[in-house]
């Protein structure tokens, strides 16, 4: 058995109960059989870490993973289920269809919590309190529609944050598409605890290799207040993107951005206008 201590890398401390729940909505057929062998190679082959367990260390204050070192046969890697609606995705009625052409942002019902409750086990954990004991740290589920498929994954915060969890997910399909995708870093003990090697730029310009000091914490917490205040109680939406509205967006911006740096300058995307809107909004 391999222990590896669970490191925070971006946090003091890891939100350890806390499991993140993602879902892909797309509108044609997910091969199961294929995503199934192709997650199995990547635990195996690229991210053995991600088989393992994580347990409280022997000192009791940290936390570790433990991989069994080779997986035996009766090592459940990942835990998957599936389900089958002979219903198209519209007629199942969760999210809408349609929405007004003028419109460029719109909140849509049902929320976010009684469409999770069609897309993921009854059973599923949500917090690691809940796990069993050898609960995998990954829980998939497959929602198949007649001409949809919802994939749900589950994965404790404390193995990665939402661009961690992008590049598993990305790792994933690369090997569904024949490719070997990059290898995953094993970066030494308290690496990005160390400025050695960064400029003070890279360090507190752009806020990418330290980890955050207790004066940083205290700013985003600040920042957060007044909205805490309005909104104390968290209500979770679904927020729908008319891609007219978003193309048209993309469009005034992009000449504006060659007028300022020329016709040289990147073109805008439309996921650009997207993320750009949501960071203001």
């Amino acid at each position: 058995m391999r222990r590896v201590e669970a490191t925070p890398c971006n946090f003091r401390k890891p939100m350890d109960n806390i499991r993140s729940l993602l879902f892909f909505v797309v509108k044609f057929h997910l091969d199961e059989k294929l995503l199934r062998a192709a997650l199995d190679r990547l635990i195996r082959d690229h991210l053995p870490l991600l088989g393992g367990r994580i347990k409280r260390a022997s000192d009791g204050t940290k936390f570790e993973y433990h991989i069994p070192e080779p997986f035996q046969d009766n090592h459940k890697l990942f835990e998957w289920t599936s389900r089958s609606i002979l219903t198209t995705l519209d007629e199942a009625n969760l999210l809408p269809s349609s929405m007004a052409e003028d419109s460029l942002v719109s909140f849509s019902k049902p929320s976010i919590p009684e469409i999770e409750q069609h897309w993921r086990p009854a059973d599923w954990p949500l917090e690691r309190r809940h796990d069993k004991p050898d609960t995998p740290l990954l829980l998939v589920h497959l929602t198949s529609y007649t001409d949809a498929t919802i994939l749900s994954t589950n994965l404790p915060h404390a193995v990665a944050d939402q661009m961690g969890y992008a590049s598993i997910i990305k790792a994933w399909l690369q090997i569904t598409r024949g490719e070997t995708p990059r290898p995953f870093l094993e970066l030494k003990d308290n690496t990005l605890f160390s400025t050695e090697g960064f400029s003070a730029e890279d360090l507190y310009g752009k806020g990418r290799y330290h980890t955050w000091d207790n004066s940083e914490r205290r700013k985003a917490i600040f920042h957060m207040i007044p909205e805490l205040i309005l909104y104390p109680k968290e209500v979770r939406q679904v927020l729908r993107l008319s891609v007219s509205g978003v193309e048209r967006l993309r469009g005034q911006w992009d000449e504006k951005t060659k007028q300022k740096y020329g016709v040289d300058s990147l073109p805008l995307t439309n996921g650009s206008v997207i993320s750009a809107l949501i960071i203001k909004y």
